[in-house]
């Protein structure tokens, strides 16, 4: 009898509890088959039922299917050892044995079959620049290869076999040439970036590149791809298109990836730098800008003249009775309307006033004549002499006259600033400064050929009345303050972007395993034991020979000033717009009218061009070896300055110092 049985036949029998089964040894006269192991054990064994465990949660718990997404392209998973780990190429398992083939498509046919083995297929990439590819194949029959240019062509890179496919070219057909000796053709292929960007609208080119941009600073543009390059100055980026031909800005320092490279996943003897050098770099940027546009002005100035009934008159000494001097020839008021009425470049802007003596009997006593010392004496036995005005001829003669003026011209200003973009660190690192110099001007013309001879025209300047100065400067829209100012700000912005650019022109190189993934949004740190060093990809060309199945991806880093540190874009402080401290005399705004008395023993020679004014003689008989002058009135009006009239350049000189952002760069010797 086995123990199995026995132990069985216990269970069956009873025991203290159904739960607990004492296991004992029991005589049974029938044979028991066993169909499962046991285990037997000498003390009491125990089971419990597995208790029951829920969970409640206070809020409602839906459990749906899995679901279902569906997209209209199709999608291609790669496996982890083709895309996994950026860290490092040597981690990145392009392919399983490590060996390439060339998907090529031509006009949409795949021509993969038909390239020549004998020559590379080769992708270069670069910022600011066109993508280029190069193949040769054989055609499968006679063509003619002109016919090929502008044929849409697409590359991939992709295990021997064609799996795990990654696309590394879109473009065109855009030059061929025949090898005469198989009859291959080789074909030199543009992503078509210039047409692409070209076709592109400004505000497009707005939304994606962002910066500033001006035609005063840059010129009209021929295109809007010419336009992008321009506007990309002001801008810490570059352009490209990718693999599948979008455009793309890509800025620097902020790339979208990341890479680290080090020594042993780089070819041998490939890792080389070249750090910026000192013609290369730049301190400083001299930003010139003027802004030139006319001010309209107003000067308002006065004709005044006033002689009393005096002057006029004859002299005598009331003691001895002596007549002292004769009487002058009078102003008369037709002279005074003549002189009035001919100031070049000037127009009446009151009515003229003409002083006239009162007709009548005047007693010309010492007292009107000289009212000290008072009147003593007699005049040959009289107190006086009458003279007498007759009313017919007063309204004829003048004792003086008074007449405003106003005068309209316009006068060139230019505003000259000079800005001096600095950055300080590194000028003093190269013991001086190494400058460029950038520059613009904005020019408002006014062209309007009337305006200052016909009051009429507008644009009317405000103020302008009265005696004084009054101005307008004509700065229409587009070429106003605020027009100024954004092209000051353009020209800073690019003279940071050029520090900057000037600064990361310094060069890594290195060949890797083929990396078909690696573009231009990639930034890589090289760990090297005499280097370490951190840049964007500034190129990278990828070269398959397709006989052998080998295939490298040559890499060229943009790298520049040690430091590592990011730096922000200015906020920039537009210096104040220079002043004019020139202030005109006084007699800027008072006519030249004079008086000359010929005649007398004093009488110096006339000069026309001196005697400006009243001028006038003596009656009476003419004595021998004096002086006579002409009869006559004239009024100068006033001289305008050099200041006044000549283009006026007003300058402003500033410096703004700006940090610059540096890279990693360290050598070790």
């Amino acid at each position: 009898m086995s123990i199995a049985a026995e132990a069985i036949g216990a269970a069956a029998i009873g025991g203290d509890s159904p739960a607990a089964l004492v296991l004992e040894y029991v005589t049974t006269p029938w044979p028991i088959t066993i169909a499962t192991p046991y285990v037997r054990t000498l003390w009491p064994v125990t089971v419990q039922p597995a208790p029951e465990q829920r969970v409640t949660t206070p809020w409602p718990v839906t459990i749906a299917p899995p679901g279902v997404v569906a997209t209209p392209w199709p999608v291609r998973v790669l496996p982890a050892s083709v895309v996994g780990g950026l860290d490092g190429a040597a981690s990145w398992a392009a392919a399983p044995n490590g060996l390439w083939t060339a998907v090529v498509t031509l006009g949409g046919a795949d021509i993969s079959d038909r390239i020549d083995h004998s020559a590379p297929v080769r992708v270069r990439r670069s910022r600011n620049a066109a993508a280029l590819a190069e193949f040769t194949f054989l055609p499968a029959s006679n063509l003619a290869p002109q016919s090929l240019i502008g044929r849409a062509v697409t590359i991939a890179f992709a295990q021997q076999g064609g799996g795990n496919a990654q696309r590394v070219f879109t473009g065109v057909v855009q030059l061929t040439e025949v090898g005469l000796d198989i009859g291959s053709i080789a074909c030199l292929c543009t992503d078509r970036a210039q047409e692409i960007w070209a076709a592109m609208s400004r505000e497009a080119i707005d939304d994606a590149v962002g910066g500033r941009w001006h035609a005063a600073v840059s010129g009209e543009p021929d295109d809007n791809f010419r336009y992008m390059e321009e506007r990309l100055q002001s801008v810490g980026a570059s352009w490209a298109l990718d693999v599948w031909q979008s455009p793309r800005i890509i800025p620097w320092r902020a790339a979208a990836r990341s890479l680290t490279v080090r020594t042993a996943d780089v070819d041998e003897g490939s890792l080389a730098i070249e750090l910026p050098t000192r013609d290369s770099l730049r301190s400083r940027i001299i930003c010139r800008f003027q802004y030139r546009y006319t001010l309209l002005r107003y000067r308002g100035a006065i004709a005044q003249f006033n002689q009393p009934l005096s002057f006029f008159v004859s002299w005598y000494d009331f003691t001895t009775g002596e007549l002292l001097k004769d009487s002058v020839q009078w102003l008369t008021s037709a002279m005074v309307e003549s002189a009035a009425s001919s100031l070049p470049d000037w127009f009446a802007t009151t009515p003229l006033t003409i002083l006239r003596p009162t007709p009548g009997s005047y007693e010309l006593r010492r007292p009107f004549l000289d009212p000290v010392p008072p009147y003593e004496g007699s005049l040959g036995g009289t107190d006086s002499v009458t003279f007498v005005l007759p009313p017919d001829v007063a309204p004829s003669l003048a004792t003086g006259f008074r007449q405003e003026y106003g005068a309209l011209w316009q006068q060139s200003v230019t505003r000259d600033y000079t800005i001096n973009v600095v950055w300080p660190e590194i000028e003093a690192q190269l013991g001086g400064p190494v400058w460029d110099e950038i520059g613009a001007t904005l020019e408002a013309e006014f062209d309007q050929p009337d305006w200052g001879r016909d009051v009429s025209v507008e644009p009317a300047i405000p103020g302008a009345v009265g005696l004084g100065d009054a101005s307008l400067a004509w700065q229409p829209e587009g070429a106003d303050e605020a027009a100024a100012e954004v092209i000051m700000r353009t020209l800073l912005d690019r003279a940071w972007v050029s520090l900057w650019a000037a600064s990361r022109s310094g060069r890594v190189s290195f060949a890797l395993a083929c990396r078909p993934d690696l573009w231009l949004d990639t930034r890589i740190t090289v760990e090297h034991e005499r280097m370490r060093a951190q840049g964007d990809v500034e190129q990278v060309e990828h070269l398959l020979d397709v006989a052998s199945g080998n295939a490298t991806s040559e890499v060229l880093l943009a790298v520049g000033m040690p430091g590592n540190a990011d730096a922000p874009h200015p906020a920039w402080v537009l210096p104040p717009a220079p002043i004019d401290e020139y202030f005109p005399p006084v007699s800027a705004y008072s006519c030249t009218i004079g008086t000359y008395v010929g005649g007398d023993p004093e009488s110096p020679p006339f000069d026309d061009s001196a005697m400006v004014g009243f001028v006038t003689n003596r009656e009476g008989a003419a004595v021998e070896g004096r002086e006579y002058y002409p009869h006559k009135l004239t009024i100068r009006a006033p001289d305008m300055a050099a200041e006044d009239r000549d283009p006026r350049e007003l300058v402003s000189e500033t410096e703004i110092a700006v940090a610059i952002p540096t890279d990693l760069l360290e050598t070790i010797v």
